[in-house]
């Protein structure tokens, strides 16, 4: 599921009217490269605000965070010929909602001119962090900027930060600020390439992954849960998804290496079932699936209440809630594998446009840990899944083979 994007703007033409500040909206140029971004900004908040958003119920905020000249992140040093220094603290919250970030920052690459300036709290927060100056920075010295009093000396980083939150409501403000700074020609900082995207993904709020991905047992009550009083169900109290403890199995069978057959649960959870194929809400436990969210992250939804999100770093796939799964991708075979804590793997297509839309993130097949191979051999034209109340898949197992249609 690919997220929407809600908000985009570089600043090469407008500000438009979904800024506020206290300070004065003007759009500046980088002395170095002609990059035009909003600001310059001092000890200021710049607040944009969204309306008419779609249905959602995450947010994403992702933006390029210019700072300028002579930050001197975690210091609090006094005296000296530039008075007290900092601390210089970057915030970015939302209005009536969750603090985002709480970090400073500084630009003393160069511990000869302040000792005591080098160290900044970004990549964690203010008071965890503890880092050389410029860690997590996607460029340094590249704007042009410089030391007010040592003008040869260059001072300048650019962050890329992405920041997610939850949210459900149809308008919705972002407040950028900054604490601490001296005046503005000595310190400052400026936003660009500010784009907000909403998606409508399945939530997991309570990461309990052991044997996510085993086939699950009846009267197995999910964690994190209340009594329905009217129809007896667990629901997770953290967003109201049923959790239900029956299963209805259509067919099955485990004689051939991983146990497969249609088992379907229901879910009034968001995000969880993609279509109607099995009915209104029906989920098939047996038939995990891949989504697309934002940012690169990946989510492995299995059943009806419970997904795994795998967060990209450039490189590599991290489960959060320090998650016990695996996953990895072959941009060669178009396939990404999830190895779950029992040794199952479970292979599925990735999202290129060349698919059927009906197969992209669809499973392709589970390995067991003996090598045993369950296999989707033949599909629908659509893909795995057709328009109407049923699916068609033909699977084989090796060592031994079988055929069922589900």
């Amino acid at each position: 599921m690919v997220p929407t994007v809600a908000y985009f703007n570089d600043f090469e033409s407008a500000i438009g009217s979904a800024w506020a500040s206290s300070a004065s909206l003007n759009i500046a140029t980088t002395p170095i490269g002609s990059r035009n971004f909003l600001g310059e900004f001092s000890n200021d908040t710049a607040n944009l605000s969204l309306t008419g958003l779609p249905a959602h119920n995450q947010v994403t905020v992702l933006f390029d965070v210019f700072v300028l000249r002579s930050w001197d992140g975690n210091s609090s040093a006094t005296g000296g010929p530039y008075g007290t220094l900092g601390q210089d603290v970057f915030d970015v919250s939302v209005d009536g909602g969750p603090t985002l970030l709480h970090t400073t920052f500084s630009n003393h690459f160069d511990s000869s001119i302040s000792s005591t300036s080098t160290r900044q709290a970004y990549p964690q927060a203010f008071g965890d962090g503890n880092f050389a100056a410029g860690t997590g920075a996607s460029e340094i010295n590249t704007l042009g900027y410089a030391h007010p009093v040592l003008t040869t000396t260059p001072m300048d980083s650019v962050y890329h930060i992405t920041l997610r939150f939850d949210h459900l409501d149809s308008a919705v403000t972002i407040q950028f600020a900054a604490a601490g700074l001296q005046a503005i020609g000595d310190e400052s900082w400026g936003l660009d390439n500010v784009q907000v995207d909403v998606s409508n993904l399945p939530r997991n709020y309570v990461p309990d992954y052991t044997n996510s991905l085993v086939q699950p047992g009846p009267g197995n009550s999910p964690s994190g849960t209340v009594t329905c009083a009217t129809c007896g169900s667990p629901v997770r109290a953290a967003d109201g998804a049923a959790t239900p403890t029956n299963t209805s199995t259509a067919f099955g069978s485990g004689g051939f290496g991983h146990w497969l057959g249609q088992l379907l649960t229901y879910t009034n959870g968001t995000g969880y079932t993609s279509d109607t194929a099995n009915g209104s809400g029906n989920r098939d436990i047996m038939m995990p699936s891949l989504l697309q969210g934002d940012g690169g992250t990946i989510v492995a939804t299995i059943g009806g209440a419970d997904a795994i999100y795998f967060d990209f770093n450039g490189s590599t796939y991290t489960p959060r809630f320090f998650g016990t799964e695996a996953l990895t991708y072959d941009s060669g075979t178009g396939l990404y594998t999830l190895g779950d804590s029992s040794g199952n793997q479970f292979v599925f297509h990735d999202f290129a446009s060349g698919l059927p839309a009906g197969q992209r993130g669809q499973l392709q097949s589970i390995v067991d840990p003996a090598g045993n191979a369950t296999e989707v051999v033949s599909r629908n034209a659509d893909g795995p899944r057709r328009s109407g109340a049923r699916k068609r898949l033909a699977v084989r197992s090796r060592p031994n083979r079988f055929s069922t249609v589900m």
